[in-house]
């Protein structure tokens, strides 16, 4: 038996999942692929913006995950401020 793979949500995705930890754990099988961790944890994906794989953003959402892949799926964020010039 393989690793986990191991998915952290963040900010209010924790809340749209229904999950109080927002870290979920999944039996990892041959063609698991981000969507399908979305589809599952996620009514509505269009609350995603940023989605990594051990630290890396992955825009595609049908790369297969493996065995001890940490997956962390952030919302859509915006805030910040103005630099001057910009």
């Amino acid at each position: 038996m393989g690793l986990m793979i191991k998915v952290r949500l963040h900010g209010y995705l924790i809340f749209k999942s229904g999950n109080d930890t927002g870290i979920v754990e999944f039996q990892p099988v041959e063609s698991l692929k981000i969507i399908d961790i979305i589809q599952r944890l996620l009514k509505d994906d269009s609350y995603l913006s940023v989605v990594t794989i051990n630290g890396v953003v992955e825009n595609d959402y049908n790369a297969i995950c493996k065995d001890g892949d940490f997956i962390e799926i952030y919302p859509v964020f915006g805030g910040g401020w103005k630099l001057e010039g910009g």
